[in-house]
């Protein structure tokens, strides 16, 4: 059991809790004093303050906060949080997440921008601190927030950025370019319109001067303007030109100074306007008032600006003088009645003017003008009123048709003459209506047609000229009236009788005086001869591309029956006829024969191959030819009429044999059975010609005509029958060259061959060939005799075997033989052995340099030189030329030994 305190012990307690009471009481009223004292400061603060247990509820909060969310004291918001506030829900959502934000991070937010609703409802703006409560032992209890009302910045922050986009704006929609430089010149703003100007980012121009952006010559120029600017303090405004993106263009430029609130200059504002299309408008302005000027100047009719009140010239043309023949001076300042004869004077003014200013305005009148010396010209003149500068004047146009009036009563002739021309037209003419009815027709058409004008006239045009029922889908009149334009057809023309024509018809459409279409006129040309003549010309086409092919086989050919051929005659030379080869040998020259024939045709299909030209008789190769094909047909009979006194020709005899041969035989292949030949020679000239589908050169010709009794031909074999390679014969039985060949060796020789023929009534040829005066020479056949010679052959060929062969003929001949293979060589040879060679055996046909030019250098070594010219093929009568030169002689490829040595002979022993 405890022991009971003494008095003293309990007087002493009793003490001590007095102390403690009094202690207690002295700290309750200084805290009282304390808790006054910082609501009185809290009140004192013109911002919110609220605090927040660690739950979000309040605790309290200053005057100026209860004041803001409708409270009178800090009992009434105590234990209620932001959703029982005046807040929106949005807005206790957003301080709530930065009160939570602050104490779980226990960091403190500065600054936070947000909106809230005040107690009576309108919006406000708060800028708010938020800092965690702490315990003494740092442990996180509530929040203690702040704010202040920041609306009225807030508005005007607003409306600031609402200004500053609205000048950002005005800014980057100008298209001026606005610059703001520094006092260095140096940019520190642009707008948009100027980076597309000079194409470059803003981020590329901030901080750059003239000289990084523009040439330099330009950009001292800016430099200097900007410098005026700083140093006079005064605006610059001036055109100027830039080079940007788009190359030079013009600006009109203002640059301003800048100056700070304290009235220090800070740079210059540069404000660049592109007038570029003002320029050019301004330029193209002057250019056409001067063109204008020009075209008044320089019209070829008068013209005239008087004023229309008093009547006095301000202006007129040259034109006008030179009418008139005045000086401008003396009309400048004149009345206008100056210009026109007394009798066109009417109280003053000239007939014409008082009818313009009146009543006639812009119409074209009839009058007359006088010239200084008295003359009066008639005259057009067409008047318009005009205003300029509030002021009216009549501008006057003089055209001069004193001339146009003669020519009218011309036209009234020339009508008459051209209705001559068209009706003496060698062509049909024709006007249609846009019906298809005939209105009128020409001479022309009457003779194409056979029938009388009159006959044509209302009739349909497709009825009476294609005999249809209906308008012709070719017709060209339908074209020309639905486009405009002249319409052209090729078709063929039916007359009464049924007989058919080729025609070529071209149609005018023919307009009304509004310009509507009121039919056509249509011409009608005949082209049957002329569609002749083109199917001529594409036949003279065709032979020529046959000739370059038979010109090369020839050659080739040629060279290689050459070879064998004189391989043949060697062998030939050594064995007699009962040798076992011999037939053999002779059947490779009958072979060698046939593959020169074959040449010959394609040659003479080509009009190649004309060699030897010389006046020759035609009849006695007419007579020789026939006499040796009668031996061969005695079935058919030969009749002759030959001309005496015939004229000469000149022709290479082998082809107009060739030409003979061929008709002789197509004649024979007509007349299986036997029948009748008449061979006739005449004297004729070209006008004995005219009734032919061509135009012959005007002389003298010899006609052979060849007519036989045979099965004949229908139009479409006559047709072709002159085309190489046709052939009615069976496959293997012809070659189709022969009557080609005849075609194209008559061409050659600058003649003319007709064919008449129809089934069952025979054949006839009818051979036209020009006439020379040169007198002709009978010719021989040779002997064909090997003739032994002795002396020096120069031999030139370029081909090996046939050089090989030749020189084994011509040593077999007795010959000593040197060879070339080219001109080079052989004018080498020559120079050197010209004393020891007799004659020169020429190939004409040589690589770099032909035998025309070789016989030409070698003439000009030796003028007395002897030649021999060879050749299976001509060119375009080459060897003709190289002969009439001067050249001895010429000898076909391919030739034998007899006929080589007889031909070489015959030069040598010429005296």
């Amino acid at each position: 059991m405890a022991q009971k305190p003494t008095y003293e012990e309990l007087e002493q307690k009793i003490s001590k809790l007095k102390k403690e009471t009094v202690d207690h009481k002295l700290m309750e009223d200084a805290l009282y004093d304390s808790q006054h004292m910082l609501n009185t400061v809290l009140d004192s603060i013109p911002s919110a303050v609220f605090w927040k247990d660690r739950n979000l509820f309040y605790l309290g909060g200053n005057r100026t906060w209860l004041n803001t969310v409708g409270m009178n004291s800090s009992e009434e918001v105590i234990g209620k949080n932001d959703y029982e506030l005046s807040y929106t829900k949005e807005q206790a959502d957003s301080f709530r997440k930065h009160d939570k934000k602050v104490m779980e991070s226990g960091i403190p937010e500065y600054d936070i921008i947000e909106p809230y609703l005040k107690a009576d409802g309108t919006q406000a703006w708060a800028k708010t601190n938020k800092v965690p409560l702490r315990n003494t032992d740092g442990n996180i209890i509530g929040l203690l927030g702040s704010y202040k009302n920041i609306t009225k910045r807030k508005k005007a922050e607003e409306e600031l950025q609402k200004q500053r986009n609205l000048f950002k704006m005005i800014l980057e929609t100008t298209p001026d370019m606005l610059i703001f430089k520094d006092t260095n010149s140096v940019y520190r703003a642009v707008n948009s319109s100027f980076c597309k100007y000079v194409g470059k980012s803003m981020e590329k121009i901030i901080g750059k001067t003239d000289y990084d952006l523009f040439p330099a010559h330009e950009a001292e120029m800016y430099r200097q303007d900007d410098a005026k600017v700083m140093k006079s303090l005064k605006p610059l405004i001036q055109d100027e030109q830039a080079t940007l993106m788009q190359g030079k263009q013009w600006f009109h430029v203002a640059k301003t100074p800048v100056f700070d609130n304290n009235k220090k200059l800070i740079g210059i504002l540069c404000s660049n306007r592109d007038i570029t299309k003002r320029k050019k408008i301004q330029s193209d302005l002057l250019a056409n008032e001067e063109k204008y000027r020009k075209l008044f100047e320089e019209a070829r009719d008068g013209i005239v600006l008087a004023d229309a009140e008093t009547g006095i010239i301000v202006d007129c043309n040259s034109e006008i003088a030179k009418l008139v023949e005045r000086k401008k001076s003396e009309l400048l300042g004149q009345h206008q009645s100056i210009l026109h004869p007394q009798l066109a004077i009417v109280d003053g003014f000239s007939d014409s003017f008082i009818k313009h200013r009146n009543k006639f305005d812009g119409q074209i009148l009839d009058e007359h003008v006088v010239t200084s010396t008295g003359e009066i010209k008639d005259v057009a003149v067409k008047s318009t009123i005009i205003e300029l500068d509030n002021k009216k004047y009549l501008q006057g146009i003089f055209r001069d048709i004193t001339e146009e009036k003669k020519a009218k009563e011309a036209l009234i002739k020339s009508e008459k003459l051209y209705r001559t021309l068209v009706e003496n037209i060698d062509m049909g003419v024709t006007l249609i209506d846009t019906n298809h009815n005939i209105i009128l027709t020409n001479t022309g058409q009457e003779k194409m047609f056979n029938k009388k004008a009159k006959e044509f006239i209302g009739k349909k045009c497709f009825q009476e000229f294609e005999k249809r029922d209906g308008v012709c889908p070719h017709c060209p009149g339908v074209i020309a009236m639905n486009t405009g334009q002249t319409a052209e057809v090729e078709t063929a023309g039916l007359k009464d009788d049924g007989s058919k024509f080729d025609v070529r018809i071209c149609a005018f459409p023919i307009f009304g005086t509004n310009n509507t279409v009121t039919g056509f006129i249509k011409i009608v040309e005949d082209i049957t001869v002329k569609k002749k003549l083109e199917a001529q010309f594409q036949k003279a086409q065709k032979f020529e591309s046959i000739g370059t092919l038979a010109g090369g086989i020839a050659h080739d050919f040629n060279n290689l029956l050459m070879s064998i051929q004189g391989n043949t005659s060697l062998m030939l030379m050594d064995i007699d006829s009962y040798h076992p080869h011999y037939e053999r040998l002779k059947s490779i020259e009958k072979q060698i024969k046939g593959g020169v024939n074959l040449t010959r045709q394609l040659l003479g299909c080509a009009s190649k191959g004309r060699y030897e030209v010389k006046p020759t008789n035609l009849n006695q190769i007419v007579e020789e030819t026939s006499k040796t094909f009668g031996r061969t047909r005695k079935q058919i009979a030969i009749h002759r009429n030959m001309t005496e006194d015939l004229f000469a020709i000149e022709a290479d005899r082998g082809q107009i044999e060739q030409v003979l041969l061929n008709l002789f035989i197509n004649a024979s292949d007509s007349m299986p059975g036997g029948g009748d030949l008449y061979l006739e020679t005449n004297n004729v000239t070209n006008k004995d010609m005219k009734s032919r589908p061509y135009k012959s050169k005007a002389g003298n010709y010899v006609k052979l005509t060849v007519r036989d009794t045979g099965k004949g031909m229908d139009k479409i074999t006559k047709e072709r029958i002159f085309d190489p390679f046709f052939t009615t014969k069976e496959m293997g039985r012809g070659t189709g060259l022969g009557l080609a060949s005849v075609y194209g060796i008559i061409k050659a020789h600058g003649g003319y061959i007709d064919v008449e023929s129809k089934m069952n009534q025979g054949t006839t040829f009818e051979i036209y060939l020009p006439s020379t005066t040169k007198k002709a020479d009978r010719v021989t056949k040779d002997s064909e005799k090997l003739i032994k010679q002795s002396g020096t052959v120069l031999l030139v060929d370029d081909e090996v075997a046939v050089r090989k062969v030749c020189m084994s003929i011509l040593e077999k001949i007795g010959y000593r033989v040197l060879s070339a293979k080219d001109g080079e060589e052989v004018l080498e040879l020559y120079r050197n052995n010209k004393d020891e060679i007799d004659i020169v055996l020429l190939d004409m046909i040589m690589p770099n340099m032909s035998g025309s030019e070789i016989y030409d250098r070698l003439k000009e070594i030796n003028p007395e030189v002897k030649v021999l010219l060879s050749s299976g093929y001509s060119i375009d009568g080459e060897a003709t030329e190289i002969l009439n030169r001067g050249c001895d002689g010429f000898i076909q490829k391919p030739f034998n030994i007899k006929k080589l040595s007889e031909k070489l002979g015959a030069i040598l022993n010429h005296k």
